[in-house]
């Protein structure tokens, strides 16, 4: 059969999983309530005797302030870089229960929404603007 086996992949997911959870300094206990999983099951990803479902492995990329990409070793870390600011959003929403969480992340992705729309009208206007300008001086 080709392919690697499920424990090859597990394998690779739970150092991954075990040095985010030591980076943020926080136990197999926590992680596992943030991922709203077992601790028993926390132990056994980063050991490699099982690999996380993929809607596991999404909780547990959020509760560890990363990304799936970065957990399966696609990707470093340190290509995805959150300024102060970010990390600090990340830990805030970790610090809600699951349904403020989401209700947090809806109003976020309104705001943004909202001022990147702004943002690209500001954009087309002073746009506009300049070929006003430019016009005026010729």
């Amino acid at each position: 059969m080709a392919g690697r086996s499920t424990e090859e992949k597990a394998g690779k997911i739970g150092p991954a999983i075990k040095s985010k959870r030591e980076e943020l300094g926080i136990s197999q206990l926590e992680l596992a309530v943030r991922a709203e999983t077992s601790q028993s099951a926390i132990n056994a990803y980063e050991q490699g005797k099982r690999k996380p479902r993929k809607d596991t492995l999404q909780r547990l990329a959020e509760a560890l302030e990363t990304t799936v990409p970065v957990l399966l070793g696609k990707v470093r870390d340190t290509d995805i870089p959150l300024n102060t600011d970010e990390r600090e959003l990340f830990s805030a929403l970790h610090r809600l229960n699951t349904d403020n969480q989401k209700k947090a992340i809806e109003a976020m992705k309104t705001i943004v929404d909202a001022l990147i729309f702004a943002q690209e009208g500001s954009n087309i206007e002073t746009t506009e603007n300049m070929g006003i300008q430019k016009r005026k001086q010729q």
